[in-house]
C-alpha cells in the first residue's frame, strides 16, 4: 500500500509540475531553477546517493540544462538536495519524459522516507 502511495505521489508531483508550468508559461523569460529535497529511509542512504548520482551526468548532458548539482546534508546523511537550472520551465518539464528520470522515480518509491519537496525559483 505504501509503495502505491509513493508511486501516486511521484505521478501527482509530475502532474503538478506540468500544471504549474502551463500556468506560468507566458511568464517564462529565462533560466528556471528547481530545488528538490529528498530523504532516504534509514539504511537506504547509500542506495539513494547512488541512484541520484546516476542521473547527474545524463541531466548535465541535456542541451537545455544549465546546471545540475547533487548535495548531501552534512548533519543528516539521509537528506539530499538536487539543485537544477534549466533554460526554461518547459525544458525542465521535458525531463519527466526521459527514461532515466522515469526509472529514478520508480526506484525512489521504495527508499523515500517521505514524499520529496520541490521548490521552483527564479533568480532575483
Amino acid at each position: 500500500m505504501k509503495k502505491v502511495f509513493l508511486g501516486l505521489i511521484l505521478v501527482v508531483g509530475a502532474a503538478v509540475c506540468t500544471w504549474v508550468y502551463a500556468k506560468q508559461a507566458q511568464k517564462d523569460t529565462g533560466p528556471h531553477t528547481v530545488m528538490v529535497l529528498l530523504e532516504a529511509k534509514p539504511g537506504k542512504e547509500a542506495e539513494m546517493k547512488e541512484l541520484l548520482m546516476g542521473v547527474v551526468e545524463p541531466s548535465r548532458a541535456e542541451e537545455t540544462c544549465l546546471g545540475y548539482h547533487l548535495h548531501q546534508d552534512i548533519n543528516n546523511g539521509s537528506q539530499f538536495m538536487l539543485y537544477e537550472t534549466w533554460t526554461s520551465q518547459q525544458d525542465h518539464a521535458k525531463q519527466f519524459e526521459k527514461p532515466y528520470i522515469i526509472e529514478l522515480g520508480q526506484k525512489l518509491e521504495t527508499i523515500l522516507a517521505k514524499p520529496y519537496q520541490v521548490v521552483f525559483a527564479k533568480e532575483l
